[in-house]
Order: structure tokens, then C-alpha cells, then sequence
């Protein structure tokens, strides 16, 4: 049996001071008794013939300590196939563990421990069980408010139908759509406005598109008469095509617009374009292009003035 450790603090514990001297006098022979996990026999026979083997205790006596030492827990006592057992409930707390296997059986292993177990269970089942209810009947309360609400919207909208007057109802379809829906917000989508005319539609950021309408380029044909407006916009979808990652927010396309038309109106929009040339036009050796000399002469003959009665 290997020595145990005695700590300075026993001598202010609380619950060690409230032993009578035989309970503390049993308390430390049980710690130099038990095994290296704290475990040994609760039978007070055995603990008598162990403890005690030249002192007259009785068995009285040893249970007695037990019992105040179970009530402070200090001691635990439990059962595993019919026999008793008892743990020091704090051994790990101020021993050290040499041995590798147990002598005798755990707290773990007892009919207690296993009972422990199962009310555990139980209490957790009905938790469960009451929570489950209680959703329940959340959901039930939550249903049948939502169908009172709905009740109540539909009885509130038919008292706002009758109290349209009795002349408007005679009015034609136009007046006769405005007063129901003034008095009842629910209307169908029988009556809706048409949809406005698109021209166009430029791709955004967030893979969604900014629509221009007639409208639109009706007002920005006013604001840049330079411009062939259509055109500009058919330029820009396809420069937002080409770099995806410069593609403009909804709040900042229309701003991109302006921009872009307003730079072309300051060039002068499209009657300032420079002339081409085909492929097919004459080039001298300069890459200049050259004229022919019918074409020189006609030219000339453009250029001179004119002379009076000169046909």
C-alpha cells in the first residue's frame, strides 16, 4: 500500500472539524485503506477487521461515521451486484493515482449511479416533451391570429366598400376604379398602367438592367440635340459588355449617361466626325491620297471664280 498525503489545510476544514474524534480517527485510517482510486468495501464488519483489528469498535459505531461522513460528503457509498461499497468523493482532489487498474469497482459502475442515469433521461424526455408542446402551441396561437387578422382585413375592407356613396357607384369605369380604390387598398391588377416603351437596356453591377425608355431618350435628345442619342446608347451597351468589371450601379447609371452624352455633345456629336476613307481610295508612296487628273481638274475648275457672263 503506497503512502498517502496528509495537506496542512485538514487542520482549518470546516468539515473535518465537525468529526467527533473516532469519525476523524476513522476518516484517516479509511485514507491509508482504500485502493489508489479511493475505493474499498462499505461493510462495516470489513472495515472493523481492516481499520480495527486491535481495538474494541463496534459495528455500530463504524456506521455511525459513515453516516457523518456521507452526510458531509466526504464519503459516497454505493452498490454493484449486491455489494457495498464507498468512494472518497474528493481522492482525486488530494492523492495521486499509482496503480493503473482498479481493486474494486467504480461509482460509475453501481445501480445508483445507473438510476442517476435514467432520471436524467427522464427529466430530459419530458423537457423535451414540454417544449414541444409549448412550440406547438405557439404555432396554434400564431395560425389562429393570423386568420383573425385576415378576417379582420376583409371585414374592414367590405365595410369600406359600403361605405362608397351611391352615386359614385353609378359613375363610369374610370371613377368607378378610383373610389374602390381609395376605400380599399386590395385592389386586382385588372386596371394596372401598361408598362413604358423601352429602347434599350444597359447591364449593371449586380447582374441586373437599368432600362431606358422612349421617354428617356426623348428627353435626352432635348438635352443633347448634337447627339444621335440612339446610337450613343447602343455604344455604351456595348462598352459594358466589353469590361464587365466596369459595369455601373443602379444608382450611378444615369449619372454614366450623362456623362457619356455630355462629352459627345461637347465634340461635337456626330456632324463632327472626320471623313473616311474606302480601302480602295488612291495612296502615293507618303500614304497620301491622290487624285486623278480629271478629278484635279474638276477641283480647279471648282476653286477659280467665276467670270461675268462666263457660263
Amino acid at each position: 500500500m503506497p503512502n498517502r498525503i496528509l495537506k496542512e489545510t485538514i487542520c482549518v476544514s470546516k468539515d473535518i472539524a465537525s468529526l467527533s474524534w473516532f469519525e476523524e480517527v476513522f476518516f484517516y485510517r479509511l485514507i491509508v485503506t482504500v485502493d489508489d482510486f479511493g475505493c474499498y468495501y462499505a461493510s462495516p464488519p470489513i472495515l472493523k477487521g481492516k481499520m480495527f483489528p486491535r481495538d474494541s469498535v463496534t459495528d455500530a459505531q463504524i456506521d455511525k461515521a459513515m453516516n457523518t461522513l456521507s452526510s458531509l460528503g466526504i464519503v459516497r457509498t454505493y452498490t454493484v451486484e449486491d455489494e457495498s461499497y464507498l468512494e472518497i468523493v474528493t481522492w482525486d482532489k488530494h492523492q495521486s493515482r499509482r496503480a493503473k487498474n482498479r481493486k474494486y469497482p467504480s461509482f460509475e459502475e453501481s445501480d445508483e449511479y445507473r438510476c442517476m442515469q435514467m432520471n436524467a433521461d427522464e427529466i430530459k424526455c419530458e423537457q423535451m416533451n414540454a417544449d414541444a408542446c409549448r412550440k406547438k402551441d405557439v404555432e396554434q396561437n400564431d395560425e389562429k391570429c393570423s386568420l383573425s387578422g385576415v378576417k379582420s382585413f376583409a371585414s374592414k375592407c367590405k365595410q369600406m366598400h359600403a361605405n362608397v356613396p351611391e352615386e359614385s357607384r353609378n359613375r363610369g369605369i374610370e371613377e368607378s376604379i378610383f373610389e374602390e380604390s381609395y376605400y380599399c387598398t386590395e385592389r386586382s391588377d385588372d386596371h394596372s398602367v401598361p408598362e413604358p416603351s423601352i429602347v434599350i437596356e444597359l447591364p449593371l453591377n449586380d447582374k441586373t438592367f437599368h432600362a431606358v425608355t422612349k421617354e428617356d431618350a426623348s428627353k435626352y435628345r432635348e438635352l443633347y440635340p448634337a447627339v444621335n442619342v440612339e446610337q450613343e446608347l447602343r455604344n455604351m451597351l456595348g462598352w459594358l459588355d466589353a469590361n464587365p468589371n466596369k459595369r455601373k450601379t443602379r444608382k450611378g447609371i444615369k449619372r454614366f449617361i450623362a456623362n457619356w452624352l455630355s462629352k459627345e455633345q461637347d465634340r461635337g456629336g456626330a456632324r463632327s466626325r472626320a471623313p473616311t476613307y474606302r480601302s480602295s481610295d488612291k495612296r502615293d508612296n507618303r500614304d497620301n491620297f491622290t487624285l486623278d487628273a480629271a478629278e484635279q481638274e474638276f477641283l480647279v475648275e471648282a476653286r477659280m471664280p467665276r467670270l461675268e457672263g462666263q457660263p
